[in-house]
């Protein structure tokens, strides 16, 4: 019955994109009360905090549940999660295009835009008030465990992509300001290595800085999305970032830690600093962005790390 059920929710879903033969769509409401369907059959959950009515597309690859401590190796949740955003554009006193608002897009206004118009971002949408652009934000999150005796190790994949197509006049600039992604963990475990880098329009590959790290609970990097260049309004559109985590002695008897993906998207001069959160054995280290008005988040959670 609960194959069934699951099924007829997939049918229903604006995209059904199969991942490894299991795909859920969620409407995120609130935090603490997600969509039943994605806690009960992925242990995952995905929202925003700024936005608890966001529509976010969720496909879920999950785990096999055969595990146990004496495997070798784990294969962890594999979360891919697409949000749909709306930025107003305005002019300032010397012209120039700027971003005067951004935010996430309720299930029911992207039903009115529809979704397939999303693939086509270069469209923009006029009025004598305001200009508006459109895009989609996906978050990839995914891990690898390995157990050697005592000792676990793990290894963090979170991966932020932007598309807004390919803009070719400052009437299209993206917001200026930076944005920020960070990788954080519950279980006390430290980290042996980490590293950031971001692809921009044209294949051009940076590292992003790091801008704040807690001991034994996670990391946050910090990057320009807008990297305007002699009318292309070029933008970083992928950040990837990797941690690898471990504990020479495993404490949890059994029981399992979480690793969260957090991505601030800021569309002012950012001048805000970031502060982290000393995390747990079962919660989760986390971050802020404090002194920035213009922003929102995008929240991303794996479960089932042995620790």
């Amino acid at each position: 019955m609960m194959k069934k059920h699951f099924k007829k929710l997939v049918n229903l879903a604006l995209t059904a994109v199969m991942v490894m033969g299991m795909s859920t769509t969620t409407f995120a409401k609130e935090s603490n009360n997600i969509s039943n369907d994605t806690v009960t059959k992925t242990n995952n959950i995905i929202y925003s905090p700024e936005f608890p009515d966001a529509y976010i597309v969720t496909e879920t690859s999950p785990a096999p549940n055969n595990y146990s401590l004496n495997n070798e190796s784990k294969q962890l949740d594999t979360i891919i999660a697409t949000v749909f955003v709306e930025e107003t554009l305005a002019t300032d006193k010397n012209e120039d295009i700027y971003v005067s608002n951004s935010r996430l897009l309720s299930k029911d206004e992207v039903e009115n835009i529809g979704i397939d118009n999303f693939s086509n971002i270069n469209t923009m949408s006029t009025s004598r008030a305001a200009k508006r652009t459109y895009g989609k934000l996906t978050l990839t999150f995914s891990g690898s465990q390995s157990i050697s005796g005592k000792s676990v190790s793990c290894k963090l994949n979170g991966n932020a992509n932007w598309d807004f197509g390919a803009f070719t006049s400052s009437e299209k600039n993206p917001a200026i300001g930076k944005d920020f992604m960070g990788i954080t963990w519950s279980g006390l475990f430290t980290t042996n290595s980490s590293s950031c880098s971001a692809t921009d329009l044209t294949g051009k590959v940076t590292y992003p800085t790091m801008v704040d790290s807690i001991a034994n609970g996670g990391r946050v990097w910090s990057f320009e999305e807008s990297l305007f260049e002699d009318h292309f309004a070029n933008y970083n559109k992928n950040i990837n970032a990797t941690i690898n985590i471990k504990k020479n002695t495993m404490t949890g008897n059994g029981n399992t830690a979480e690793a969260v993906l957090k991505y601030i998207h800021t569309y002012q001069k950012t001048t805000g600093s970031v502060s982290m959160n000393v995390g747990s054995d079962s919660v989760s280290a986390g971050f802020t962005l404090s002194n920035v008005k213009n922003q929102w988040s995008l929240v991303c959670n794996i479960t089932g790390i042995y620790y």
